[in-house]
């Protein structure tokens, strides 16, 4: 293909390419386990899986700085660690931002049953994956207090085989599972719930993030790094492998209705941090013709 176009510049949107172009290569990283090993992720999986992803990691890492003359990440603290990661100061941060959905939400019915008395529902849109850490809800269920025991919903959206394998039935009343939704019924369901819950131990940039934001729903996530970045003072954090601190900061949020606005009133104001489409695809095209021009002189 690069024979036949003969292209003024190659770019990879995820990397690695097992490939290296004869054109300027610009190539984006979107792989956390690499660049957060501090992460309690790897303390809790096996030794052989912590082999596993070093190993891995030292592979990829060869390929990353074997095909590329530049890196675009998504935050500012990915940038930082990649450029440790692989030794260069060539990397770029484009920020990413909601999908059109989210400026033109779809009308769709309720997926959700009607909403009980004093009922308070946290989304977790994600499908399963080790490092979401999604395996805790049970544990953070049962450290409530009494008093929200009957309140607190979670919603999740994960396959019925994957749900029941995962989940205990004891805990059933406390988690509302609606499966598998598609990108433009996620404004609806954010309408339908009251805050965003992601106790993720690993992410380069979730999209939910900015999602909650848009939809003018609190955020409560995990305290790291990645987090951090992309939520600045518009969530609360608690410490992702603690369910007991996980369910304190559940009940403040519950019971400070006040924190609730002024998280959503500083997700307004994170949002200006974010890109708009046009504008990420203008600076991807900005880097892409400063390696050109590298290239040229």
């Amino acid at each position: 293909m690069e024979k036949d176009f003969n292209p003024d510049v190659v770019f990879t949107t995820s990397g690695p390419a097992y490939w290296r172009p004869n054109a300027p290569h610009l190539v984006g990283y979107n792989l956390p386990h690499y660049i957060y090993k501090d992460s309690p992720f790897f303390s809790q999986i096996p030794l052989q899986k912590q082999l596993k992803w070093y190993f891995k990691g030292r592979v990829l890492k060869y390929f990353f700085k074997k095909e590329a003359d530049a890196y675009v990440v998504q935050t500012d603290d990915v940038n930082r660690r990649l450029q440790q990661w692989l030794d260069t100061d060539k990397v770029y941060t484009v920020s990413n931002t909601v999908s059109r959905h989210y400026n033109q939400p779809k009308k769709i019915a309720n997926k959700l049953p009607k909403k009980n008395k004093d009922e308070f529902r946290f989304l977790i849109l994600s499908s399963w994956h080790a490092h979401k850490n999604l395996d805790i809800i049970p544990d953070v269920i049962k450290s409530l207090p009494k008093r929200l025991k009957q309140k607190v919903r979670f919603v999740l959206t994960l396959s019925e085989d994957t749900y029941w394998n995962k989940f205990p039935i004891g805990i059933s009343d406390a988690i509302i599972n609606i499966g598998p939704v598609k990108p433009d019924e996620g404004p609806a369901l954010y309408k339908e719930c009251d805050a965003l819950f992601l106790p993720t131990l690993l992410e380069c940039f979730s999209a939910t993030y900015a999602e909650a934001m848009k939809m003018n729903k609190p955020i409560i996530t995990s305290d790291l790094g990645f987090a951090h970045t992309v939520c600045g003072d518009a969530a609360i954090y608690f410490n992702p492998i603690n369910p007991k601190d996980i369910a304190s900061k559940i009940t403040q949020l519950i019971e400070q209705p006040t924190l609730q606005e002024k998280l959503i009133k500083e997700g307004m104001e994170q949002q200006e941090n974010f890109v708009t489409a046009k504008e990420r695809a203008e600076q991807y095209l900005k880097i892409c013709k400063n390696l050109v021009d590298a290239e040229k002189n």
